[in-house]
């Protein structure tokens, strides 16, 4: 978990849906830092299974997410070792580096 990630998601993020703010915590809460950003690769089906949401709206919370530039697409390389065809996508959380304020 990032605690940074969470308390961005907290504390500075705005006008969002409440479901695109429990996806969001789901990401903050899986995100580890690499290179100095917070990444994540729950896939959709296991973040809509514990979010008790259907896959597609899990799906339609990231587009928004991602629309509104408070996610973008992370290191894919994270997940390289893993086996089979299908790859969760890694998501980086645009935390600033300090936070708001400071």
């Amino acid at each position: 978990m990032s605690i940074r990630a969470v308390a961005w998601v907290s504390d500075e993020v705005d006008d969002i849906s409440p479901t695109e703010r429990a996806v969001l915590y789901f990401l903050a809460d899986k995100a580890r830092d690499h290179s100095g950003t917070q990444q994540a690769w729950p896939s959709t089906v296991f973040m809509a299974d514990r979010l008790g949401m259907n896959r597609s709206t899990v799906q339609r919370s990231i587009k928004k997410l991602r629309d509104s530039g408070l996610i973008v697409r992370g290191d894919q390389s994270l997940v390289a070792r893993r086996g089979g065809g299908r790859r969760p996508v890694v998501w980086a959380l645009n935390v600033p580096s300090k936070p708001q304020g400071e």
